[in-house]
């Protein structure tokens, strides 16, 4: 158990970061209370009530559009088998290919059970939802690695000189128990020891605020040679806020969590969502169904107007019975009154804000065929491919951003965290990278193959399909053999195979084409010669059926030997 300046000096920068990122905390709390009520208590503390959560919601567009934005991204991000693994080097041989091929297919078994899907979900919900999402993974010795999300407003971040996050300062609450599981028992503050030797049960069940700083260690910060978790390349270190106790002084061989922002939001480290652009059209959509509500009411209890002294004699319920005087003067009986109300104009503006919230949440994207009107209507393959080309073009910068921030670092973290575990097989010779410091283990070139990957892929097949209809009359008027001079065909065929998804054993090697390329030579070398020696035969069948004197002038003119050496 450690108190010094860095226990103090970790607080402050918790501390200065949150107080940084206040005002982001009161807008993701402000989109929360629409899209994600059950994660609204960000700045303001509420109890277990569920109205005191869902007290805004009137209409729930909004939460069913983020869901929608987060199962999609899951589905066309991370389902299925959605990377590989290539050698760095790409004049790797073939053997070092297939290490990493395999050890991306380990890599894909293991993940699916993990608690991995559980957790990238509620990270897409988060990312879609506040714009900015935390993922971590920690090793595990039962399953290799966990992940954890953090909560918006329980972890601040800062970036590096790339504009990649690259500084973590999270919150967590724990028990005493919690505390002693994690750190050791000798190593807890002084209150949590208090708590966890007290006889008072209910002190079992205090929560204490520990911060965890993940960050690059400087240089300086580093013994050389040491590889304890003082002198790993990345610090991780956990404090004690309330004494100011440093619980753990550790690290990690890489980066071990990913943050990623829906947008990037001017200079802030911290992201812009969907939500951002229509907080407006959410509110006004849930005070038009509150209103709607109203009216609705009054339509089916309708105000009465009655004369003085008969309130209590207008029966409203069902098969209610008054009684009215006939006599009385006319106007006077009970009668609806105010209202007249047209609930269609409420009903049209509800839908113009939806249909703005779903836009922004791309709901049209990830329910294109699914959406009512788009199938009943019949529509062409072409037809789809270009209504799927203008959706995706919307999702492309996202998606590149995602692959960025949090794919790459991600997939290397359990890469790194499986090889550490010997779960790969041996690696064949052509892997290792002799350096200073030894034989290395580079990682791997991952390249991802999810269902929006080769989508966004298959868009090169369609602009190239487009281009070839618009030029192949230009190919009838030139010829083949002036088309092929400006065409690489090979490699067309094989990039228009690769964005379309094709298995790489489908192609040959390029040893494959060699030993091709070498039979067809020879193929075409023996056709030759069968075709001199028939051509030979027929001259010399021709020089024997022709007359003496036309013989004797060609003799004259070529050559007695050579003639004769063509009749044989």
């Amino acid at each position: 158990m450690v108190t010094d300046k860095l226990a103090d000096r970790e607080c402050q920068a918790y501390a200065s970061m949150e107080a940084f990122a206040s005002n982001e905390m009161r807008n993701w709390e402000d989109i929360a209370e629409y899209v994600a009520p059950r994660k609204s208590a960000i700045v303001s503390t509420k109890t277990q009530d569920i109205e005191e959560y869902s007290q805004y919601v009137h209409d729930t567009e909004a939460v069913h559009s983020n869901n929608v934005l987060a199962s999609g991204q899951m589905d066309y991000m991370v389902s299925g088998r959605w990377f590989s693994a290539e050698p760095p080097d790409k004049e790797a041989p073939q053997e070092a290919r297939d290490w990493y091929s395999k050890c991306a297919e380990i890599t894909m078994e293991i993940l699916q059970e993990t608690n991995f899907d559980l957790m990238i979900h509620e990270f897409f919900q988060d990312r879609g939802g506040f714009g900015t999402a935390m993922i971590h993974v920690e090793e595990d010795e039962e399953d290799y690695m966990f992940f954890a999300v953090g909560m918006v407003g329980t972890f601040f971040v800062r970036e590096n000189r790339k504009g990649l996050v690259d500084t973590l300062r999270r919150k967590i609450k724990m028990t005493c128990d919690q505390a002693v599981e994690e750190f050791g028992e000798e190593n807890i503050s002084p209150p949590m020891k208090e708590c966890y030797y007290s006889d008072d049960s209910s002190k079992k069940d205090q929560l204490f605020e520990v911060i965890h700083t993940i960050r690059p260690r400087k240089a300086s910060e580093r013994e050389y040679g040491k590889i304890d978790g003082e002198n790993k390349p990345w610090a991780s270190i956990y404090t004690c806020r309330s004494s100011k106790t440093i619980l753990r002084n550790g690290g990690y061989d890489e980066q071990p969590f990913t943050v990623s922002r829906f947008h990037k939001w001017g200079d802030s480290p911290y992201g812009w969502c969907p939500g951002h652009m229509v907080i407006g059209a959410i509110r006004q959509l849930q005070n038009i169904e509150r209103d709607m509500d109203a009216v609705s009411e009054v339509m089916a209890f309708p105000r009465i107007l009655t004369p003085k002294g008969s309130v209590n004699t207008v029966r409203m319920e069902a098969s209610g019975v008054t009684v009215w005087d006939p006599g009385v003067s006319a106007g006077q009986e009970p009668r609806e009154w105010a209202t007249a109300s047209d609930p269609r104009f409420g009903i049209e503006r509800a839908q113009i804000k939806r249909e703005q919230i779903r836009r922004e949440y791309l709901v049209d994207l990830f329910q294109m065929l699914t959406n009512s009107d788009e199938s009943r209507r019949e529509k062409t393959a072409y037809e789809v491919a270009q209504m799927l080309h203008e959706k995706l073009t919307r999702i492309s910068p996202t998606f590149a951003r995602i692959k960025m921030e949090v794919f790459k670092p991600l997939l290397r973290r359990i890469f790194s965290i499986l090889f550490r575990a010997n779960v790969f097989p041996d690696a064949p010779p052509s892997v290792g990278l002799e350096t200073a410091m030894g034989k290395v283990m580079p990682l791997p070139k991952f390249v991802f193959t999810s269902k929006l990957a080769m989508a966004i892929k298959s868009m090169e097949n369609m602009t190239f399909l487009e281009w070839w209809n618009m030029i192949s009359p230009i190919a009838d008027i030139l010829g083949p053999e002036e088309f092929a001079k400006n065409l690489n065909f090979t490699r067309l065929i094989r990039l228009t195979g690769d964005n379309h998804g094709v298995a790489v054993d489908f192609f040959n090697s390029q040893e494959e084409r060699a030993e091709i390329e070498e039979k067809m030579a020879l193929q075409q070398q023996m056709e030759q010669s069968t075709a001199l020696a028939e051509s030979g035969s027929k001259i010399a069948s021709n020089l024997k059926n022709m007359p003496p004197q036309l013989l004797r002038e060609m003799e004259a003119q070529s050559g007695a030997g050579e003639l004769a050496s063509t009749m044989g």
